[in-house]
């Protein structure tokens, strides 16, 4: 089987396995990325404590869980029943997005994060350098004032003559350079 082929395969696997389309979770539904910035539920104050429930996987119907260790900075997959690194997922619960884990003996429950939008002021800059020719005080859209009438006709006859250059160069006839 082809590498395309298999990954194919894999996504179609992740769409059946995440059942109907009708299925939004309610975290996302009351936290809209496309609602305007006034209309954005307040984000949830962050867990305290060691670990974080940052993904929930389905493949297959055996969910998996991305905890997140913030001592070390290290996350790890894990299905319910499964250990690594000391953490183990006891349970799932599927209403409210919420795994217990088991760490060091003690059972924490753990709710997914939420993602936490911040809002960046962007100014722009004041100084007025224009970029082609690198001169302060002159915009940077039209670094040349405007041309008249005998102005154009010269950059027109000079575009025709190079254009007339090039097309003889292209036949093979190697005209005498006009610079």
């Amino acid at each position: 089987m082809s590498r395309r082929l298999s990954s194919l395969a894999l996504c179609a696997a992740v769409l059946l396995a995440a059942g109907p389309a009708s299925a939004v979770p309610e975290s996302l539904l009351r936290n809209s990325p496309f609602l305007p910035a006034g209309n954005v539920a307040p984000v949830a104050a962050p867990q305290n404590g060691r670990l974080e429930l940052r993904g929930i996987l389905a493949l297959g119907g055996k969910p998996k869980f991305t905890i997140y260790d913030t001592s070390n900075n290290r996350a790890v997959w894990l299905a319910v029943g499964e250990n690594d690194g000391g953490i183990r997922v006891a349970a799932f619960d599927a209403a409210a997005e919420a795994v217990t884990v088991e760490l060091e003996g003690q059972a924490v429950r753990l709710t997914m994060k939420e993602a936490q939008i911040v809002n960046v002021a962007v100014s722009l800059p004041t100084t007025n350098v224009n970029p082609v020719a690198g001169q302060p005080g002159q915009p940077g859209v039209n670094p040349a004032p405007p041309a008249n009438e005998q102005e154009i006709q010269e950059r027109r006859n000079r575009i025709v003559e190079e254009l007339r250059r090039r097309r003889a160069l292209r036949q093979g006839n190697q005209p005498t350079p006009t610079r």
